[in-house]
């Protein structure tokens, strides 16, 4: 993603600062990968943390409830940026990554796990939808390495890599 860029998800196209609601922290992104990664009614809907780090901001951004299928993503303009969305950025050791929560018709209910400690754990759970939705996770550039094999639609799981951090040095 480029400074200001517009990326496309399913056809609609949304730039960084639309979807983390102008936030000073869009910046950061410029240059780094975002992935999209939809939950299904009948997926596991507990998002858990994917890098060991620092929480170093939380932010709760109202919306709507439009639906983030496939339907909604395709024929509904700009749903992931106008919906209600939980977004959390976490510090590590390489640059800070951003995981934005996304909620949809019938599913709006995103919760944090509480108590949710500062510093935090790969793995750890995060926050979890009462049903389905979407999370957008957005790195900075020049921090992550896409798995090779990735490719739009495939089915990832609970645990699975996505790609690699690049630490300062390696």
């Amino acid at each position: 993603m480029k400074s200001g860029t517009i990326f496309n998800i399913k056809g609609q196209d949304y730039s960084i600062e639309e979807l983390l609601d102008c936030s000073p922290r869009a910046a950061k992104y410029a240059g780094g990968f975002y992935l999209v990664l939809y939950l299904s009614p009948t997926d596991y809907h507990r998002i858990h943390i994917p890098v060991d780090g620092m929480i170093v901001e939380r932010v709760h951004i109202q919306g709507k409830v439009y639906p983030v299928n496939e339907f909604g993503l395709r024929h509904m303009k700009r749903v992931l940026s106008r919906n209600e969305r939980l977004t959390t950025y976490i510090r590590h050791s390489g640059g800070e990554i951003a995981v934005i929560k996304v909620g949809a018709m019938n599913v709006s209910s995103i919760k944090y796990v509480e108590p949710l400690d500062k510093d935090v754990k790969k793995g750890q759970e995060l926050a979890y939808f009462e049903f389905g939705s979407t999370v957008v996770l957005l790195t900075e550039d020049h921090t992550f390495t896409l798995r090779g094999d990735l490719i739009p639609g495939k089915k990832v799981r609970i645990g699975e890599s996505l790609g690699t951090l690049r630490l300062p040095n390696s």
